[in-house]
Parts: structure tokens; sequence; C-alpha cells
């Protein structure tokens, strides 16, 4: 099995366009054990920014998915102050709010419909980043000649029943070329949907398949699975033993209660930082997009710190209460 896995990372990694510069990968080493380190010790003040930047470059979708974290945000009448271009990233790089190095996630919104996408793309992997998109896969065939040039290492595309159809070819082509996920949100009423799934993603070629359970929000009626779910970890059981010798699979956890005698596993404010057009920072990826601030203090915003601090103090913001990765967190989660 151990072999196996080696065998399925090694083919993924083998379809990047990674550093090849051992100064580079000494350099991610030390900021990552820094970073760890960090962690650890719970460290309210920062000194070193995280390796995992995500970059919002747009606020504009082509779909409107009830369950996004960010549906009150999206597609608002000021979206264009929020749309990233080359000159803005380019000042976003060489300030001292993003890692000279590591890996940055292209995010929205819909990555795609950014005019400056793939320039941006270009003057990241020239700085020696790791590249990666998250996309819903809808104009992957428009930009199939640019992702082909071998500057995107990774892409995440979200997986929608309704859009298979239109996604299935493209991926086929890109997956032998290009390191793939596809990332699916999974809830009560989406479960029996799974063996397809799975079964279209062995026949797409995918490198990776991530299973994310719902959040809850305002504005839809999913229920998200439970940890006392026996349906869904029989499920995950026959699933993992069926493919896991085709792709890698990744399965977050299922949402449970706040337990305050459980440790925080989350790495999230310590290895991770949300950057948009206007230099404001998110806290994490699965706030809502009101909970942009204005980035004073680098590293160390007052609510950065705050956050922090709970985490220490063993007492979660009220956002992070009922997240499943707040305590149960995994590394290869930050792709």
């Amino acid at each position: 099995m151990k072999l196996n896995f080696i065998h399925l990372c090694f083919n993924l990694v083998r379809k990047m366009n990674l550093p090849r510069s051992p100064i580079i990968w000494s350099r991610i080493l030390f900021y990552w054990v820094v970073v760890k380190l960090s962690f650890f010790l719970k460290t309210i003040n920062l000194r070193l920014p995280p390796l995992n930047t995500l970059v919002f470059v747009t606020l504009r979708c082509n779909k409107a998915c009830s369950f996004c974290h960010y549906i009150d945000g999206l597609n608002c009448e000021n979206s264009d102050e929020y749309e990233m271009n080359l000159d803005t990233f380019t000042r976003i790089l060489n300030s001292r709010k993003i890692c000279s190095v590591g890996r940055i996630c292209f995010y929205g919104g819909e990555p795609l419909l950014n005019s400056d996408i793939f320039k941006m793309i270009d003057l990241a992997k020239s700085r020696n980043y790791i590249t990666s998109i998250f996309t819903n896969g809808l104009l992957l065939e428009k930009y199939k000649e640019k992702i082909l040039e071998g500057n995107v290492d990774f892409i995440t595309i979200s997986y929608y029943q309704e859009d298979i159809d239109n996604i299935f070819n493209i991926v086929k082509e890109l997956s032998p070329h290009v390191a793939i996920n596809i990332s699916y949100m999974v809830s009560e009423g989406r479960l029996d949907e799974l063996p397809v799934v799975f079964e279209n993603c062995n026949l797409m070629g995918v490198g990776m398949i991530t299973i994310e359970n719902y959040l809850e929000n305002d504005h839809h009626s999913e229920i998200p699975l439970c940890d006392h779910s026996e349906q869904f970890y029989s499920m995950k059981n026959e699933l993992t033993m069926k493919y896991s010798g085709h792709y890698l699979i990744r399965w977050s956890e299922l949402a449970s209660d706040w337990k305050k005698n459980r440790k925080i596993s989350c790495t999230h404010f310590w290895d991770t930082r949300v950057i948009n057009a206007k230099g404001e920072l998110l806290p994490c990826c699965h706030y809502p997009l009101s909970e942009f601030d204005d980035g004073d203090g680098f590293l160390n915003t007052d609510k950065m710190r705050f956050l922090r601090k709970s985490f220490k103090d063993g007492r979660p913001n009220r956002l992070c209460e009922n997240c499943h990765f707040l305590q149960n967190s995994e590394l290869w989660f930050k792709f």
C-alpha cells in the first residue's frame, strides 16, 4: 500500500514544473520548519510569512453555487475594484506581504475569468513559485494551450454533476500532462453520488480526488455529514479499496460538535495567507469575504493576532467552530 502511495505521488509530482534549484528548496525547507515550529509553540506574532498564499484574482464567477463560502460577495456591483491585474500582482510579489518562495494558488470567483491570469502565473513561475489554480473547469477548453505550456503546476477542479459532460473530455485530455485534483463537496443528500464521482475521476485519469464536507450557511439546505455517519464510513472504505490504486484520495473529516477537550490541529492562521487585489487579508479561505481587512501590520494584524491567541487558548472563533478542519487538519490539504 505504501509503495503504491509513493508511486501515485511520484506520478503527480512529475507532471509539475517544480523549481530545480537546491537553493530554492533549502529556503522552502527553512520557511517550512519555522512555520511548523511557530504553530507548535502557538506563536502569536509571526516572524516570517507563510509558504502558502491564496490570491483572490477576481470576485466574478460563471456559476452561483448556494454552498459557496463567498456567495454573498461574488458578482457584486463593485467587483471591478477587486479584479487583480499584472501590475497589482507584481506589487504584491515585491511586497513583504507574501513569502518569496513557496506556493501561490490563484483563487476566486473563477480565476480563469481574469484577463491577466496567465501573465500572473508566468510571472510567479519565473520567480520559482509553485503555481496552482482553483477552477470550476468550464473555461479549461478555451485556455488549453496556455495550460499545456507548463507554468500551471496543479489544477483543482470543483466537480458539479450538471457540468461533467462539459468538462469530461478536456480533463481527460489534460490529465496526462498536468497534475489535476477533483474536489467534490459531499453532504447527506449527495452521498449516493460518490460512486459515480469516483468512477468518472478514474475514467478522466486524474491524479487526485478530494472529498470535502459541506460547511453550513444560510443559502442552502444541504446537511453536512456528521462524524457518526455509518453510511459514509462504509462507503469511504469501499471506495478507498476500489480506487486507491488509481489515484490519490483525500478525505476531509466530518462535522462534529466543538469539543473543548480536543486539540485544535488547524494550522491555517500560521501557514497560509489569503490576499486580494487591494492587499487586504482574509484570515481563512473558509471565511466569508466580508472578513477581509486592510492588512495593516504585515504578518500580524490585530485580527490575526486575536485568532492565533484564541487557538492557543483553546477557544476558536465562531466561524471556526463547525469547520471540519478545526480538529482534523492534514498537511496535504494545502494544495
